[in-house]
């Protein structure tokens, strides 16, 4: 149930955006999700399907503390990235919020570890708010889009 309303969040999320922004405008933000999904595979590691391998396993103390080096040059790798970035893209750019990705990506990964653990955890309420944290703030900008006028 969580991700069929998780799937119908994107959805009319994008149906909105579709009608209500210009062509390069929907473009940008295409471009951006798809950015985005490749920040979430470099910064977030894919530790989530690492996490489930071993969950039943391991205690998830255990798991956490095993996988504290690596979360921590992730965070570390991808705030130095994101700062580089902000420093050489200027503020005009139609992409300078792409520097921004790295950070959120990381963000995103953590949130995917908590989400398939408390998934694996039988913990409905901390895996429906992961679960629905991204698409219900991208279809709460969907709707802010529709307020918003774009030269």
């Amino acid at each position: 149930m969580i991700q069929l309303v998780s799937k119908a969040l994107n959805l009319a999320a994008h149906y909105i955006i579709a009608i209500v922004t210009l062509d390069a405008i929907f473009g940008y933000i295409t471009l951006l999700q798809a950015t985005f999904t490749v920040a979430i595979t470099f910064f977030g590691f894919n530790l989530q399907s690492a996490f489930v391998r071993y969950f039943f396993e391991k205690k998830i103390k255990h798991i956490f503390d095993t996988s504290f080096p690596i979360l921590l040059f992730l965070f570390i790798a991808s705030l130095v990235i994101t700062f580089i970035a902000l420093i050489y893209i200027d503020v005009n750019n139609p992409y300078y919020y792409f520097s921004l990705l790295p950070v959120i990506g990381f963000i995103h990964g953590v949130v995917g570890i908590i989400s398939i653990l408390s998934r694996s955890n039988y913990d409905l309420v901390t895996f429906a708010i992961s679960s629905l944290l991204r698409p219900l703030f991208v279809f709460i900008l969907a709707i802010i889009l529709i307020f918003v006028k774009f030269n």
